[in-house]
């Protein structure tokens, strides 16, 4: 399926399923989604919460307006202060109280013995997200405009190995949570509930790259 004008493809999805959870036979025609006759046979889900994820203003916007919570990715406790002060505030403006939209980040964690190894793993696998262009605007609004040009510039140049020379070790150590034991990791972790996150998802790092999860 086509991802494309994703801001309407997230909130047609949004509205779809809070009339499904609500046991309701669907009919909404957005933009970008539609739906028209399904009905869970089991009946309503009153329990169930519908959270998106976003980085964007657009996002963060919808995730304020209508969702449950709003997910957060690739950012460090240092970014999520600022973020999490403007979502406070863009949930105010959109009529409601901050507790009851849930803010959670997440986290890409490694417990390894080869801390090196994963960080090398991590810098790779991170390529891809910086040249993706939503990801490398929100880089970019972070303060690693050098290492979006380093990567954009390798990659565009199909020059891999530079590419992932652009990653730097700047950039790593903010998304990137590794230690060689719980107790190396666990001020990191706790430090996104300190800036602001109200929850935090822990995404290990998988055994491919190094990790143990």
């Amino acid at each position: 399926m086509p991802f494309d004008r994703p801001l309407d493809s997230v909130r047609d999805t949004l509205r779809v399923l809070r009339q499904a959870l609500a046991a309701e036979r669907t009919s909404y025609a957005g933009p970008a989604r539609h739906s028209d006759g399904f009905r869970l046979a089991l009946g309503p889900v009153p329990s169930a919460k519908v959270y998106i994820g976003g980085m964007g203003p657009k996002m963060q916007a919808l995730g304020a307006e209508e969702a449950d919570g709003l997910i957060v990715t690739w950012l460090s406790s240092r970014v999520l202060e600022t973020f999490s002060a403007d979502f406070t505030r863009t949930v105010q403006a959109a009529g409601r109280e901050r507790a009851d939209v849930t803010l959670v980040a997440r986290a890409y964690v490694a417990v390894t013995d080869d801390v090196d190894g994963t960080r090398e793993a991590v810098r790779r696998e991170l390529v891809e997200y910086v040249v993706s262009p939503p990801y490398g605007r929100y880089f970019r609004s972070v303060g690693f405009g050098d290492e979006v040009d380093a990567v954009t510039t390798g990659f565009t140049a199909r020059d891999r190995e530079r590419a992932v020379a652009g990653v730097s070790d700047r950039l790593l150590d903010e998304v990137l949570v590794v230690g060689k034991s719980a107790d190396e990791v666990t001020d990191r972790l706790t430090a996104y509930l300190a800036a602001g996150a109200d929850d935090l998802m822990v995404q290990p790092v998988p055994e491919a790259r190094g990790g143990d999860q």
